[in-house]
């Protein structure tokens, strides 16, 4: 099975990586191909993370940005770096 990603994001900090997913609506939660928007009810949110973790195996963690051991992080700008508050799910 693909790994999946799901990440919380602070649209308003991070509106580029927003944009690039289509992500208009607060809160979207996006897994695999599934996609659900706006305030969910609570049966909404259990059918939406049961599809998603049928489909693939997830676990919850830490994102961590990929770099060598011996690099330190380079800044840009805000919007460009990786969220400091954020869910990520991966199998």
């Amino acid at each position: 099975m693909p790994d999946i990603s799901v990440y919380e994001i602070n649209i308003d900090k991070y509106r580029r990586l927003a944009r690039a997913f289509g992500i208009l609506v607060v809160p979207t939660l996006v897994a695999g191909g599934r996609t659900l928007a706006g305030l969910p009810t609570p049966s909404d949110l259990q059918t939406f993370v049961l599809q998603a973790s049928s489909e693939e195996s997830i676990c919850f963690g830490e994102m961590v940005p990929n770099r060598k051991p011996h690099e330190s992080p380079k800044v840009s700008s805000s919007e460009e770096n990786t969220p400091e508050d954020h869910l990520f799910v991966r199998n």
